[in-house]
């Protein structure tokens, strides 16, 4: 429980179309596979991405002394098929996404990320951009 004076915070990832890594994950899972997967209900994964949904949140909570910020990130992965691995790997909902999909839509997705990535080499790596959003609060 937070004491009147404490603090908190919370990040979380931009949206989708700032957030290349995840974004390039979704469009090809749009344009190759199929979103409609039965996956257990749960709650936007960018909700939070929102800078005005984090402070209207904090402050219908009954935060004081709301800020918000986002943070400049990059993911710097090795190689163009590291993106899918790591969400596969990583996450919940997305890799439960990825291993919803059909035998052949999933190496469609993959090649379509392993094409995107190609696009941010720098480097000998690769370079993605993943802002996410940073919240703090005030309990009074």
């Amino acid at each position: 429980m937070l004491r009147s004076g404490g603090r908190v915070a919370f990040s979380a990832w931009a949206p989708a179309q700032e957030c290349i890594g995840f974004g390039m994950i979704y469009s090809a899972v749009q344009a190759h596979g199929r979103m409609d997967v039965a996956l257990p209900p749960g709650p936007n994964f960018f909700l939070f991405g929102d800078p005005a949904q984090c402070e209207r949140s904090l402050e219908a909570a009954g935060f004081l002394s709301v800020t918000v910020a986002k943070v400049p990130l990059v993911w710097r992965v090795a190689s163009p098929d590291e993106p899918v691995e790591v969400i596969t790997k990583g996450t919940v909902r997305a890799a439960a996404l990825l291993r919803a999909q059909a035998p052949d839509a999933l190496a469609a997705i993959r090649d379509a990320v392993r094409q995107a990535v190609g696009a941010f080499a720098r480097n000998g790596a690769f370079e993605l951009m993943m802002p996410a959003v940073v919240a703090t609060a005030e309990k009074p």
